[in-house]
């Protein structure tokens, strides 16, 4: 890449690097970037290679080189924080869209899920130029000297990315990524199986799994490995995330009985739910998934129906990779065949 070559990247490495690859990977003082960060970084700049060296195809993101010279406000409408096309971005600007997607992601898909998919891929290719850096572009387009390597003195700031800024930019470009992809491919449930029924008992034996899962629900995507990869060894407790980005926060209360009985609060009901299908596994948005969600495998080592936890969503996953949601959690878990016992 430091030669300006086009290197063959196989797709498989992006399927691996959303789905298969443990993004949790803990960090040391001699591996500040881990095989996940690595390989996001190899995806980032060889997208930003491929529209260089062949600007008539679709890069790896799906991106084309006509997308790169869209403007964001035609692009994005009331969410567009410019006018400028993605291929003039500076690396503050970039770092802004990327920041405002990742706290609007959900109303931008509801707005226009197409325009929202060319808008991130069009960011990650834009990093990935900057990362490759080119140094026609001008000094102004290196303008967040924060997230810049230390030059050859206190007063001159390198155009290479810190450790702390490549972490950033994979983690929180993973999650969106991610998020796309589930939103894009979930279908409706097809119900096998009657709805649960839930008792008062079930709602209050669950509250502290209640209180976690909230938390999560209210966080930005990617807001929990953001802060794992920066404070390495010091994650015990998903209110420490919640915390460190909304100081000010407070626990939501849960709702009445009658109102979780409903399943139509998705979030306040998943708890007292879980309970009653303990076969269940909760896993979060950032958890190697071993499979590519949507696309059906029948020979997979996955056994076990999954509830996949996005900040804003619930996604239900069944072992050959189907992917589901539904506003309502009760008819969501329709979809698993066997009744559960209560």
């Amino acid at each position: 890449m430091a030669r300006q070559e086009l290197l063959e990247i196989s797709p498989d490495m992006w399927t691996d690097w959303l789905w298969f690859i443990d993004a949790r990977e803990e960090l040391t003082s001699k591996n500040l970037l881990n095989e996940f960060h690595l390989t996001g970084l190899i995806l980032c700049r060889m997208s930003a290679m491929q529209l260089h060296m062949q600007p008539s195809k679709i890069n790896l993101c799906y991106c084309t080189n006509n997308d790169m010279h869209l403007y964001t406000a035609s692009l994005l409408g009331s969410f567009a924080m410019d006018e400028k096309t993605y291929a003039m971005l500076s690396m503050r600007e970039v770092k802004n869209h990327v920041q405002q997607t990742q706290m609007h992601l959900y109303d931008m898909c509801h707005t226009s899920f197409k325009n929202t998919q060319t808008h991130v891929a069009a960011l990650f290719t834009r990093v990935g130029q900057l990362l490759l850096y080119n140094a026609s572009e001008g000094e102004n387009m290196y303008d967040d000297l924060n997230e810049l390597q230390p030059g050859i003195s206190d007063t001159v700031k390198s155009h290479i990315f810190t450790e702390s800024s490549v972490r950033w930019y994979m983690n929180v470009f993973y999650i969106v990524f991610r998020s796309l992809h589930l939103y894009e491919h979930a279908k409706p449930p097809n119900a096998l199986a009657d709805k649960a029924v839930l008792q008062i008992f079930h709602v209050e034996a669950t509250l502290d799994v209640f209180y976690e899962q909230t938390m999560r629900w209210d966080l930005p995507p990617g807001a929990v490995l953001c802060y794992q990869h920066e404070f390495v060894g010091m994650f015990n407790s998903i209110s420490q995330v919640v915390y460190f980005n909304y100081p000010e926060y407070e626990r939501r209360k849960q709702l009445s009985w009658e109102l979780v009985a409903t399943g139509d609060h998705a979030i306040y009901s998943l708890a007292p739910l879980l309970s009653l299908y303990p076969d269940v596994e909760i896993v979060h948005e950032d958890a190697p998934l071993q499979c590519v969600p949507g696309r059906e495998e029948v020979n997979t080592s996955i056994t076990c129906w999954r509830l996949l936890l996005v900040p804003g969503f619930l996604y239900l996953l069944s072992p050959t990779g189907e992917i589901f949601h539904h506003k309502n959690i009760c008819e969501l878990l329709c979809t698993i065949p066997k009744t559960p016992e209560l």
